[in-house]
């Protein structure tokens, strides 16, 4: 977790190049195949809850998604940025193949998950190996622009958007993405004191598995809020199984202990 740290904050000093040591730091440490096991199974810490950053994705969206990163316009250019020091209540804390394998882009031709991204630059973009014929799904999301946002210009000034003759982004979001994963997998193991977990009996949560790789994405939906119920919740459940195997999942709410007592803190996915 050391070497990680160190890779994370290079690369907030302006060592863009540090997201592949950071890949190579996440694939030790979560990364199983059959001729290795990932640290984190070796010490058993898989079991524990992973922190997700990941606010809200559906494979509904109409334009490119990118639910871990914002897109910052300055001075006439844009750039992919990590969201970072997002507090522990904000996050939703997942089990490990949920968030290992959980959707964090979707170019609407293609869609990646932790995993792939860790994955595509450790093995084939230089981290720990070089591959000269880069997957050509992930070289689009790297180096082409697949996402399709750029920056240019009309009668109002700046205008950000699927532009023709737009400017694309300075910092790719692979890159990015890689540095908030990195802030992801410290915070999921902070030593915070977490109080009483209690049992959410409103929402209705879940995962679709929308491939044979694991590829996944999570949902939370409370049927007796007419904004998230409007075709009624049984309707939005069979929606969502049209996407993949569906897996129903447990929402539970953990306290937070402050100076002043207990809160209500982070939510949990099981």
């Amino acid at each position: 977790m050391h070497l990680l740290l160190s890779a994370c904050k290079a690369y907030d000093a302006g060592e863009e190049v540090q997201a592949k040591n950071i890949a190579i730091r996440l694939r030790v440490l979560a990364h199983d195949s059959r001729r290795s096991q990932s640290l984190l199974g070796q010490l058993d810490k898989k079991r524990g809850l992973f922190a997700s950053t990941l606010i809200d994705y559906s494979p509904t969206n109409l334009v490119s998604s990118f639910p871990l990163l914002s897109i910052v316009m300055e001075s006439g250019n844009i750039h992919y940025s990590p969201l970072l020091n997002t507090a522990p209540e904000k996050m939703v804390y997942l089990k490990f193949d949920d968030w290992w394998n959980e959707i964090i882009f979707d170019d609407k031709k293609n869609i990646f998950s932790r995993k792939d991204i860790v994955r595509y630059v450790a093995d084939q973009d230089g981290g720990a190996h070089v591959d000269p014929k880069l997957e050509v799904n992930f070289a689009n999301l790297l180096k082409y622009n697949s996402l399709g946002y750029k920056i240019g210009k009309n009668t109002d000034g700046d205008v950000l958007g699927a532009l023709e003759n737009g400017k694309p982004p300075k910092i790719n979001p692979v890159y990015a993405v890689l540095r908030q994963i990195g802030f992801e997998m410290v915070a999921s193991f902070q030593n915070i004191p977490w109080g009483t977990r209690t049992k959410d009996n409103i929402n209705v949560a879940g995962v679709v598995i929308v491939d044979n790789d694991g590829r996944r994405f999570r949902f939370i939906h409370n049927p007796n809020n007419p904004e998230d119920d409007k075709e009624g919740w049984e309707v939005f459940i069979s929606k969502k199984k049209s996407f993949g195997k569906y897996e129903k999942r447990t929402l539970y709410l953990d306290q937070i202990k402050t100076p002043n007592g207990y809160k209500p803190g982070r939510l949990v996915l099981l």
